[in-house]
């Protein structure tokens, strides 16, 4: 599930209920790379690249079924784990038959026609305390 307050979380069962509703869509963080044993999805030393790109692939798939089994849609795309990327990491996701990727940078995306602007995408740290105005103010300032 998903953390809200300190201790809550959504179960998967809320996830597909508010996915069914059409004013929520879902996509992946992985299934089990949100770890410290792994930083994020980084290539661990020695790691070969089609060893990594077999866990990232086998990730995926396992996030795809969790949802699957909980009758939820998942978006093709991926939110890297800690921000932490990895070249050979978007190639396997890409192979994996993600649509896009976001990052932990901060930066403005611009969006063309191309679907390559949908990669490395970045996003904006925004807590649950945060306005409007203030998200507003955090963007004039980039």
């Amino acid at each position: 599930g998903t953390q809200g307050e300190a201790g809550e979380f959504l179960t998967w069962s809320q996830l597909a209920a508010m996915e069914q509703t059409g004013l929520v869509e879902l996509q992946s963080h992985s299934a089990s790379l949100h770890t410290y044993a792994r930083p994020g999805v980084t290539r661990l030393a020695g790691e070969s690249e089609a060893d990594h790109a077999a866990l990232l692939t086998a990730d995926a798939k396992r996030m795809e079924a969790m949802a699957n089994e909980a009758g939820a849609a998942l978006l093709p795309a991926f939110a890297y784990p800690y921000g932490a990327l990895d070249s050979c990491a978007e190639k396997a996701l890409r192979a994996a038959g993600v649509q896009a990727t976001m990052t932990s940078e901060e930066h403005l995306n611009r969006l063309t026609r191309s679907p390559e602007c949908l990669f490395l995408l970045g996003r904006f740290e925004r807590t649950g305390f945060m306005t409007t105005a203030q998200l507003l103010e955090k963007l004039e300032q980039k």
